[in-house]
């Protein structure tokens, strides 16, 4: 007879809408499983995409739980569990990344110490920054109110305040401790089913503590490894409304406090729960509030200043020093500063997705607004048109002005984005293979060389860090198949200062993963393109604008005798856009997937659309016109190119 072989290990990963990084996940699974006995249990919790039919394809050593609704994290892993066979359990966030040796390290320490019930290990974001909650403590009424109140946040290595963290303890030591994070927690499975797994009562957060406790309760110790560390990008699947994890936060104490302090112990400890909550949810509603006032307010005061300035330099220059003896003004001048506001709203100033094509059509709007409001009053309060007319102009590129700069400190523009990769000639050229899909790959400087023969590598590992300082890079791609993991993480500890944007690759994977949270203007890059053109709104301007300038050009056509070689072929150029058969600008070739627009009488760099031509002649101009089209690129290229029409 054949003697079945024991499974050491079941892995189970809860995915929600985190399709590319679960994709990563796994991929790293795989290699950290090799050599050991392993099961891989993935619960989809209705994530309303292709999650699983492609990741099914992709990986079929896994085993795939696609669940109809969203049952919540506890539940969900318990689904899981109920079906685990391993010896032990391994419950793994799908946002993180495991270093090959992660699974073995954690195995061999478990099985030298029997008395632990459970164990995690350090973890970072997708900044390469220690995540505190990697080792926390038990939340007791003190501990919940400082951790609630920020006061473990303004005191992080405070054996007082910030006990919820264990901020005194080292990160780089192994520790026993009372809490470990569920987006990593190694449990023995006889355990997990004494205990019934995690309670189902929690539905986000609260979960790990509640299961961490119960160990203890059960007389096992929780274990912190730093023997090895992963990284966990952090909040992936839950990123989306303050208020409303804190709420979520605040049930799973509640729920947490109810089961594990009864009594009169446990009315104290809710009620400064209770408390805390309304603080901090006082200052988010105080800092809602507030948020959208502050653009509005800071135009205003934009406004203000320069009509002030313009009526100054009227009095001193053209009145020699006559004032215009109207009481009325500084009135007057808020008055036009909130028309400016008014009419830039109505153009959308103040659009939470900041254009800058939008902007200069609402400052436009804006201005229009201020003289409008300046024609009405009456005549003895018309102090002087060319003072509102100067001064208006000059607030508006004054919040122009100040738009680009809050832009800027938000968004690196893609022109400005220097991109490298750390990995494989083989893999390098994957990468660059994924940035061209998403027309970045002019942005890609070169390859670092890993762990070979440097070949045509711009710089070697080891000179990583000054390289990256000298020539500016902004965005740094590590291929984890190809790089010392601890080298890694230590490099990017060393990196944080000049704040490039990291970006994670391997091998078979479609996408370069980056944390969304931390990096909000980062989008994942992908092997399918997002093109600007595919907005709606912007297909509208494009079509406004073509009638515009169709109809300008009609209304003008005694100009075309003079400035244009061939005059008449223009103007039925000008009919054909007005009736919307074709686009003054558009596409050289006839590439299917990129959004779809009228045939074009000229393409981005100035061609006349051939058929026939091989659609790779003209694939990166047509995708970079496609990816980056603002309206006014239309404007500015119609102009340059007027007399090819």
């Amino acid at each position: 007879m054949y003697k079945t072989i024991p499974l050491e290990l079941s892995i189970i990963i809860v995915s929600y809408r985190v399709r590319y990084f679960l994709e990563q996940c796994l991929f790293t699974v795989m290699r950290a499983a090799q050599g050991l006995q392993v099961e891989i249990l993935v619960v989809d919790n209705d994530s309303g995409d292709d999650t699983v039919t492609v990741l099914q394809q992709k990986f079929p050593a896994a085993r795939f739980l696609a669940n109809t609704t969203n049952l919540g994290f506890a539940k969900a892993n318990n689904q899981a569990l109920a079906v685990a066979k391993g010896e032990y359990v391994l419950f793994l966030n799908p946002d993180t990344l495991l270093p090959p040796d992660a699974l073995q390290k954690c195995l061999a320490y478990f099985k030298q110490h029997p008395e632990a019930g459970a164990m995690g290990v350090p973890m970072v974001d997708g900044r390469g920054i220690f995540l505190p909650e990697s080792k926390r403590s038990l939340p007791s009424p003190w501990i919940s109110f400082c951790k609630l109140s920020g006061l473990s946040v303004l005191f992080p290595r405070s054996t007082v305040f910030n006990r919820y963290a264990l901020g005194f303890l080292s990160p780089y030591q192994d520790h026993s401790v009372e809490v470990l994070a569920g987006a990593f927690l190694l449990a023995q499975k006889k355990l997990l089913d004494q205990l019934n797994g995690f309670d189902e009562n929690y539905f986000l957060y609260g979960e790990d503590i509640d299961l961490s406790y119960r160990i203890i309760r059960a007389g096992y110790q929780n274990h912190y490894y730093a023997g090895t560390a992963i990284i966990h990008f952090k909040g992936e699947s839950s990123a989306g409304d303050q208020w409303k994890k804190l709420r979520h936060f605040y049930k799973a104490m509640a729920i947490f406090v109810s089961k594990h302090y009864p009594g009169g112990s446990g009315k104290v400890f809710n009620a400064l729960l209770k408390t805390a909550i309304f603080f901090r949810g006082l200052l988010a509603a105080i800092s809602a509030f507030c948020k959208p006032f502050i653009l509005p307010v800071a135009d205003a005061v934009w406004m203000i200043l320069s009509l002030k300035t313009a009526a100054w330099l009227w009095v001193e220059n053209i009145r020699d020093g006559k004032t215009f003896g109207v009481d009325a003004i500084p009135v007057l001048m808020i008055l036009f500063a909130f028309s400016f506001i008014t009419g830039g709203a109505a153009g959308g100033l103040y659009h939470p997705v900041q254009r800058f094509s939008r902007n200069i059509l609402a400052c436009m709007l804006g201005g229009i607004f201020v003289l409008a409001v300046y024609a009405l009053l009456p005549e003895s309060l018309r102090f002087s048109r060319g003072v509102v007319l100067m001064g208006t102009a000059a607030g508006a590129c004054c919040v122009l002005l100040s738009r680009i700069v809050w832009d800027r400190k938000k968004r690196m523009p893609a022109a400005d984005e220097k991109w490298l990769a750390v990995a494989s000639e083989e893999n390098y050229e994957a990468i660059r293979v994924l940035l061209q899909a998403d027309s970045r790959d002019e942005n890609l400087a070169g390859r670092v060389s890993v762990n070979e023969k440097q070949g045509n590598a711009l710089c070697a590992f080891e000179n990583l860090p000054g390289f990256v300082q000298q020539h500016k890079i902004t965005h740094l791609v590590y291929c984890h198949d190809d790089t010392d993991w601890g080298k890694m993480l230590q490099q990017m500890s060393l990196l944080k200062k000049n704040k490039p944007c990291f970006l994670f690759y391997t091998k078979g994977s479609e996408a370069l993963i980056s944390s969304q949270v931390q990096y909000p203007g980062m989008p994942l890059v992908t092997h399918i393109a997002v093109f600007s053109l595919s907005d709606s709104y912007q297909q509208q301007l494009k079509r406004l604008l073509d009638i515009k300038l169709a109809f300008f050009s009609i209304l003008l056509l005694p100009l075309h005798w003079v400035l244009h070689p061939f005059p008449l072929r223009f103007l039925r150029h000008a009919f054909s856009v007005l009736k919307g058969d074709k686009t003054w600008i558009g596409y050289a070739g006839t590439e299917n997937l990129l959004p779809n627009i009228k045939p074009a009488i000229l393409s981005s760099a100035g061609t006349v659309p051939v058929d026939g031509v091989p659609e790779t002649a003209f694939q990166k101009t047509d995708k970079q016109y496609a990816r980056h089209y603002e309206w006014w690129i239309d404007f500015r290229l119609f102009f340059r190119y007027y007399r090819k029409f």
